[in-house]
């Protein structure tokens, strides 16, 4: 849960080729082996040889969330610096003239309600219209136009806090997944980052099924645990989809005793709070069904959690001390 992280082993540029990242193969069964430093009996290969792991029939849950451009570079009107991070827009059906939206706002000054912002090469003003809205972290903003046009054409893909330089025209498209398309996210799921076209056509090829799932990530993805007790915290809430085909997909591995495996803690999580225990069902699997459409959950998986549906996860390693 906390560790020493060197600064210098934090890649700050991806690998040149996607799938040429490192892979780390740990069994759970040796885990009583790896707590006493004993990694002899883990695997450590490339990413490229993923298909070597799984076996046919196996299926990978994948989160096709899009990354909105959602950092805007802006000035205070009496010249100071201003960073302005949409996190989501937000419908006020009182005034059908302005579109808003909540945001953080970074700035060596205190920000106060009521102070326009300009948006760098633009003669467009952000206003803010109130402070600890819905939370101490968030604003609501408004412009006088969507801000879905506005990211469009002056965001920037908002690199993670680890990350310390700034985002350049290659991030737009290396902080995106290569199936990548529902906009909503403010971080990628980064699991998905070392997968290519030749990678998802070689695991089909091998009779490994592909699903597909959408959470969009959220600001409570970098909210650090600073509770003495972890079951204090307060897991952030995330909205998500899963469609009927994969739905289906799922229960039919599971019926032919197969591995179901999230990529990523996206994906982990929004299968397993969709698990429905039944025992009403009359097909193949009486206590097992799988909740469709659009959800919300606010699950923490921590030690001690029983697995009902996912059977591994992969995923990038995480800062010390995130709910990640």
């Amino acid at each position: 849960f906390d560790y020493q992280l060197p600064n210098e082993l934090i890649a700050q540029e991806p690998s040149e080729v996607r799938v040429k990242s490192k892979l780390l193969i740990v069994d759970k069964r040796n885990y009583i082996n790896l707590r006493k430093n004993n990694l002899s009996k883990t695997i450590e290969d490339s990413f490229s040889n993923l298909p070597l792991y799984l076996n046919k029939g196996d299926l990978l849950i994948l989160n096709d969330s899009k990354v909105i451009p959602a950092r805007l570079k802006c000035h205070k009107l009496s010249g100071g610096k201003v960073e302005v991070f949409i996190i989501e827009e937000y419908e006020n059906k009182d005034n059908s003239s302005k579109y808003f939206a909540k945001a953080l706002i970074r700035s060596n000054r205190k920000i106060s309600k009521e102070l326009q912002i300009k948006i760098e090469n633009s003669h467009l003003i952000i206003n803010v219209e109130k402070i600890n809205f819905t939370s101490s972290e968030l604003y609501l903003v408004s412009t006088i136009k969507p801000f879905y046009e506005i990211l469009k054409k002056y965001g920037e893909i908002p690199l993670p806090p680890y990350i310390n330089r700034s985002p350049t025209r290659n991030d737009q498209k290396r902080y995106q997944t290569i199936y990548a398309k529902n906009n909503g996210s403010i971080a990628a799921p980064t699991a998905g980052l070392h997968f290519d076209n030749n990678l998802l056509t070689r695991l089909k090829e091998k009779g490994i099924q592909i699903g597909y799932i959408t959470l969009h990530i959220g600001l409570g993805t970098f909210k650090t645990i600073r509770e003495k007790y972890i079951s204090n915290h307060v897991m952030h809430e995330e909205s998500f989809q899963i469609p009927e085909k994969t739905v289906d997909k799922i229960l039919n591995t599971i019926k032919n005793k197969k591995k179901i495996i999230a990529v990523g803690t996206t994906s982990l999580r929004a299968i397993e709070s969709a698990f429905i225990e039944t025992k009403n069902r009359t097909n193949f699997i009486e206590n097992i069904d799988i909740k469709t459409g659009i959800q919300s959950t606010n699950l923490f998986i921590k030690p001690g959690f029983e697995f009902k549906v996912v059977n591994g996860v992969i995923t990038n390693f995480h800062l010390p001390k995130s709910t990640l």
